[in-house]
């Protein structure tokens, strides 16, 4: 029968919660840089097609417009859904590090339930 012992527990506890941890970190980083990116691209400045405009027939005028608005609008998008991820990344270091508190528990209750180990080299 294989045994449990509470090393068994313990490491993979400690990597799963330094994983958590730099998911957490990375995670909240990116978000927060995704949520500047959309602001500045919801104060993003009027281009310098001024010039441009004012030769432009009016048709064209419309269509150089609706393809700017077209552009925005297509990288806010690009931009919530790479937030979104990061939120879900942010979400996953969470779970590690649920689960390396679990296993911390663990390997804490099952060495109180060995008992005290006898050392190998102890001389009697």
């Amino acid at each position: 029968m294989l045994s449990l012992r509470p090393m068994h527990l313990l490491l993979p506890g400690i990597f799963l919660f330094l994983l958590g941890l730099g998911n957490i970190g990375v995670g909240i980083y990116k978000s927060n840089q995704y949520e500047r990116v959309i602001v500045e691209l919801s104060e993003l400045p009027e281009d310098q097609t001024a010039a441009i405009l004012l030769q432009a027939t009016p048709l064209k005028r419309i269509q150089l417009a609706q393809k700017k608005q077209a552009r925005v609008i297509h990288l806010q998008k690009k931009a919530r859904a790479k937030k979104d991820f990061y939120h879900f990344f942010v979400i996953g270091g969470i779970v590690f590090m649920l689960l390396s508190f679990i296993m911390f528990y663990l390997s804490i209750a099952l060495r109180f339930k060995q008992g005290p180990q006898k050392s190998k080299n102890a001389l009697d």
